[in-house]
């Protein structure tokens, strides 16, 4: 399984190369640094936001996309503004609870098959609202340096892992007073999607 897992990682990455934009065009795109999935009524919410270049006077925007089903979700982001959003600089995929609860298997793997998203995107579990608290720390998120994070754990780690039938342990974010996303321990995932601590202290 490990194999066939890396022979997929491989295929995905040499993917996500051939659709990097070049030269002027990517200064035409709006450049999606942070994503946040969670359950919506009609299926599920992405939230993006964008980052900003030092060169110019910019700020990040929040944007959001809703479908049956993250591929429209992410259809519904990217045809959101004028310029195109491309996916393929987002470093951070933030993850609602109920989201991973269950679908998380079906989320992992649309990165890994997705032609602009990336295994190296460092993942997080979000208690309560991904989206909302993403929208809320949105100006601090388009600064952060990227890969800076040494608890993250990447979209490749914890598929490799979880594909394997192991648990993994995801860095955890949750409202702080303000409303701003902030550390709050870790998460713990299953094959079967987020694990609460019942399940953890039953096996």
């Amino acid at each position: 399984m490990r194999r066939l897992w890396q022979t997929a990682a491989a295929a995905g990455l040499l993917l996500a190369a051939l659709a990097l934009p070049q030269g002027r065009e990517i200064e035409e795109l709006s450049l999606i640094t942070v994503l946040a999935a969670d359950r919506g009524e009609a299926g599920v919410v992405l939230t993006a936001v964008t980052g900003v270049r030092a060169s110019e006077d910019e700020e990040p925007e929040v944007l959001t996309g809703e479908g049956r089903d993250l591929e429209r979700a992410c259809r519904a982001v990217q045809e959101s503004k004028a310029s195109r959003a491309y996916l393929g600089q987002a470093d951070k995929l933030l993850l609602g609870e109920e989201l991973a609860r269950e679908e998380l298997m079906e989320t992992l793997e649309f990165v890994l098959d997705h032609r602009e998203l990336r295994l190296d995107t460092l993942l997080y579990i979000v208690r309560g609202d991904a989206g909302e608290g993403l929208s809320a720390t949105a100006p601090a998120t388009a600064g952060e340096t990227p890969g800076r994070d040494k608890r993250g754990v990447s979209v490749g780690q914890a598929l490799s892992r979880l594909l394997e039938g192991e648990r993994v342990r995801i860095p955890a974010l949750a409202p702080d007073e303000e409303g701003l996303l902030a550390p709050a321990g870790w998460a713990l995932l299953g094959p079967e999607g987020l694990m609460d601590e019942t399940e953890e202290e039953g096996r």
